[in-house]
């Protein structure tokens, strides 16, 4: 059986993550993560969020194809919500998407919203986050926002509206390139994870 490694590295970046994860009840908070393509920005929110209890996790997740359609980077979400129409109806309007969604957060506990790939996030996923993001904090909803983004015009944007809904509560995290004695690490503890996987899958060990 295989042993998951350590995370190797950017542990000031975690730290920051798990604490707005780890908010008080009543509260809401948000970080950002930019950085370049290969920065390890999936994985920060991957280990964040790991073993995450009490906490519905809502994720929003961009698409380069996808960027174009309406709501298509949202539709995990409002599938986790339970806020997408029924197969069959006539098409509605994003608002009642928006109110659907809403509605159903509100009415849970303790959530955290998980954007991945900002940068190509649809502008109707975009503004419901955002939707979510202002009736949470006017509500006083648990509500815990991390995003992960290469460097964009969007990521202003965002921070921008999150930041008026959130004043004083959001943070922007750029990762830097890691010194060498890292990238070496997580070159290793990368090959030692798949020797495991492999023992796992032939029998070994």
């Amino acid at each position: 059986m295989s042993v998951p490694a350590a995370f190797v590295g950017r542990t000031e970046e975690l730290a920051a993550l798990r604490d707005v994860v780890g908010l008080r009840p009543g509260s809401a908070a948000a970080v950002v993560v930019t950085g370049d393509p290969g920065s390890g920005k999936t994985r920060l929110l991957a280990e964040a969020l790991a073993g995450v209890e009490g906490r519905r996790l809502l994720h929003v997740r961009g698409h380069e194809t996808e960027a174009p359609v309406a709501l298509a980077a949202a539709a995990p979400l409002l599938r986790e919500l339970g806020a997408l129409p029924e197969a069959g109806l006539a098409p509605f309007e994003p608002i009642q998407a928006f109110e659907r969604a809403y509605r159903a957060l509100a009415s849970g506990g303790p959530a955290a919203i998980v954007v991945d790939d900002l940068q190509w996030v649809d502008d109707s996923s975009f503004a419901l986050c955002q939707y979510l993001i202002r009736g949470a904090a006017e509500a006083a909803h648990d509500l815990a926002v991390v995003a992960a983004s290469r460097p964009s015009p969007r990521v202003a944007t965002f921070m921008h509206a999150v930041e008026d809904a959130l004043p004083g509560r959001v943070r922007l995290l750029e990762l830097a390139d890691q010194p060498l004695q890292v990238a070496m690490a997580r070159l290793e503890e990368d090959a030692q994870r798949l020797a495991g996987n492999a023992g796992d899958q032939f029998g070994v060990g």
